[in-house]
């Protein structure tokens, strides 16, 4: 994997340098030295990067499958731990950047689906009986 490849791996993944570093056990400098070509990329990072990608692949075809089966479709967005439901583990061990792109992608393929936050959804649902459902985000947290 070249540097550029990595970069354009690491943003189509929604993550920024910091949390890619983190999650490899480097520092954000390093990530920006393999993306700007001062250094080469190793093939853990390029292992790992697959790893990411195939996890999110996998994930999105897991929410495209729950959304279509949902008569309202909606996914609530998560930017802090705490807000997480069970189920949506990957949102806080890739990042809520990784998420969102897991969301982003999943609505291409249903794209009647209301994205927003724990508040926001739980509103919708409370205005709209009938889009009740069972899904992962059925337990929002109170805040």
């Amino acid at each position: 994997m070249t540097g550029g490849e990595l970069w354009i791996a690491r943003e189509d993944l929604g993550l920024g340098r910091a949390e890619l570093a983190t999650m490899l056990n480097v520092t954000p400098a390093a990530v920006a030295a393999w993306e700007q070509g001062k250094s080469h990329v190793p093939h853990r990072v390029t292992d790992a990067i697959r790893d990411l990608m195939a996890g999110r692949g996998a994930a999105v075809t897991d929410l495209v499958a729950e959304l279509r089966a949902m008569a309202d479709p909606q996914v609530v967005i998560f930017w802090k731990p705490d807000a997480v439901p069970p189920g949506r583990d990957g949102a806080v061990r890739y990042g809520f950047g990784w998420w969102r792109q897991v969301v982003r992608e999943a609505r291409k393929q249903v794209p009647e689906t209301r994205v927003g936050s724990p508040e926001e959804i739980a509103f919708i649902r409370s205005e709209n009986p009938d889009s009740r459902h069972l899904s992962r985000d059925e337990e929002i947290p109170k805040e």
